[in-house]
């Protein structure tokens, strides 16, 4: 084997060296950034039903849950939090939102494409 080619694998092999730690280490960081995957209810609440009022910090929130019944408590908080009557029975924001869901729906949905309701609904909520 000549010089020059033996300094060619050395400088190979020391490069290779150096860099597959760093391989390893990002594969393994971009590996625990895979979004979890949950149930369409909760998918559906999230893209459709509140997609324009919750706020990122509380998307990234609920996206970093693990079960079920920890989803189902922050979405109770979520709609706790913005209920104008704290500690009634009912929830005048969350039927009023869903009130507007349904309306535009109805009203705009048929043969507008699938997002058109919900966005009349954002354009009247964040109007108001």
């Amino acid at each position: 084997m000549t010089f020059r080619l033996a300094g060619k694998l050395t400088f190979f092999a020391t490069s290779l060296a150096l860099m597959l730690p760093l391989l390893l280490a990002t594969s393994l960081a971009c590996g625990g950034q895979k979004k979890p995957r949950i149930e369409k209810s909760y998918r559906e609440w999230l893209e459709r039903d509140v997609t324009y009022i919750i706020t990122k910090d509380e998307r990234d929130e609920f996206l970093r849950l693990t079960t079920d019944e920890a989803r189902d408590k922050f979405i109770s908080d979520f709609w706790e939090v913005r209920n104008s009557e704290s500690g009634a029975p009912g929830n005048s924001y969350k039927d009023e939102i869903y009130r507007r869901i349904a309306f535009a729906n109805a009203r705009f949905g048929i043969g507008s494409g699938p997002k058109v309701g919900e966005a009349i609904v954002a354009h009247v909520h964040y109007a108001r």
